[in-house]
């Protein structure tokens, strides 16, 4: 599928298809490396294709189209979950989860 078309779908749409790429490409490994695959070249496309997808969605990402990603579903209700004993560090270091000391 071409970018123009890919941008032409809506961002769970685009969803749905980056998943059905990901399990190709899976099974398109597995055949690689068990030598059952004739044709070495789809896992190539197959690659880019996902690259595809994913600009495209950055791209409606960025220019605030369709913005309707669980997480932030989860923000506006108040629902952001931190696991128990976990924090986020505001503004240092990655902001990875770390686990707090016991003291």
């Amino acid at each position: 599928m071409k970018a123009e078309e890919l941008r032409n779908l809506s961002i769970e749409e685009l969803r749905v298809r980056l998943v059905d790429m990901k399990n190709e490409l899976f099974k398109l490994t597995h055949q690689l490396m068990s030598r059952q695959m004739e044709d070495t070249n789809r896992r190539m496309l197959t690659k880019r294709e996902i690259a595809r997808i994913l600009t495209v969605m950055n791209e409606k990402i960025k220019a605030g189209d369709e913005v309707e990603t669980k997480v932030v579903k989860e923000k506006q209700a108040g629902k952001e979950k931190v696991t128990e004993g976990m924090k986020v560090e505001d503004g240092k270091g990655n902001g990875k989860r770390r686990r707090k000391k016991k003291e």
